[in-house]
């Protein structure tokens, strides 16, 4: 798995922004309280969080700081996971399943604050759309208690999409979501935190772990050695290198950017756009430029329905859903 190919050849965040900042490879052997392995969002927020209880920390990442799977993301912050509330309340209880969604959004607020103005941060709703009718019940039943517990959500029936340039079977409107650029954010996360004594090397690869009694010894393929306390991996899909077993089985996902859209007035309070059945995520970054994910088994229905055409409009390719999505 150490070729596992995380983007392609040129993320949009490195393109757009550059290199923001060269740290040094590590040169001699070193001793640290905590290692955090992997130098992307992850590992930024977890460093700074480190730093300010007082911990010394060392960073490390195999790439520059920031190239993984952080330049390449879509960077859509919503509150919500992955099991929606009302299934969670089953699985974990009612009080765990609400704390959850909770610190979801004030994990939200904090990030606006960490950003601050450097990283185009920018709150927005989102909508998460019945895409087939069938999927409205279930939707609905989460709007209703997410309603009930007083969340700051609404419902949109097909008309008021339709307004919004939207054609689908209903949509969950959520208050609170946001976007911001991960690179410019994993930078200043990890600048905020150099100045609290955080130590970043990059093009440093852990390439072997010797654990004795307190304390666990990196090796790497610098010839050097970091001796700590306790090791932590934020390595997001290449954590299943240092696994003894294989516990997932990966997929290819396709992050889409457009070319500047010269209007986009028509996309409705720029919101945030996705679906559950048909793991699609959607966004218009400041600048005008569109974002879409989409799983790779959708990627061809998507083709065949005709939504992946891209055209010419008003001097700027974007795709085919200018004025109306089809979802």
């Amino acid at each position: 798995m150490g070729d596992l190919n995380l983007t392609s050849d040129l993320p949009f965040w490195t393109v757009r922004n550059g290199l923001l900042r060269v740290y040094p490879p590590l040169d001699r052997d070193i001793r640290c309280d905590a290692l955090v392995i992997g130098g992307g969002i992850s590992g930024a927020l977890l460093a700074r969080r480190l730093t300010r209880r007082g911990v010394d920390c060392v960073v490390i990442d195999r790439r520059d700081i920031g190239f993984g799977s952080t330049s390449a993301s879509t960077a859509l912050l919503q509150y919500e996971i992955d099991t929606p509330l009302h299934e969670l309340q089953h699985r974990v209880g009612p009080q765990a399943a609400e704390r959850a969604y909770r610190a979801g959004l004030e994990s939200i607020e904090r990030l606006e604050k960490l950003a601050g103005r450097q990283c185009d941060f920018a709150m927005r709703p989102s909508f998460q759309v019945a895409t087939r009718r069938a999927d409205v019940a279930g939707l609905r039943k989460e709007y209703e208690l997410r309603r009930q517990l007083r969340f700051p959500v609404s419902w949109l029936d097909r008309k008021e999409l339709r307004e919004c340039g939207i054609v689908a079977h209903g949509a969950l409107r959520s208050r609170v979501a946001a976007e911001v650029d991960p690179y410019r954010l994993t930078h200043r996360l990890l600048r905020l935190a150099c100045e609290g004594g955080l130590r970043v090397l990059d093009r440093t690869t852990a390439v072997r772990y010797e654990q004795a009694r307190g304390s666990v010894r990196v090796m790497t393929d610098r010839g050097h050695t970091i001796r700590c306390r306790r090791v932590f991996f934020s390595t997001g899909y290449e954590t299943q290198d240092i696994l003894p077993d294989t516990v997932v089985t990966f997929k290819s996902t396709y992050a889409f950017v457009s070319e500047p859209i010269a209007d986009p007035c028509w996309w409705k309070d720029r919101a945030l756009i996705w679906g559950r059945a048909i793991l699609m995520f959607m966004r218009v970054r400041r600048g005008a430029t569109a974002f879409w994910w989409v799983e790779r088994t959708i990627m061809f229905s998507i083709r065949r329905g005709g939504m992946g055409r891209l055209r010419r409009r008003r001097g700027g390719w974007c795709a085919s859903f200018t004025r109306c999505f089809r979802i």
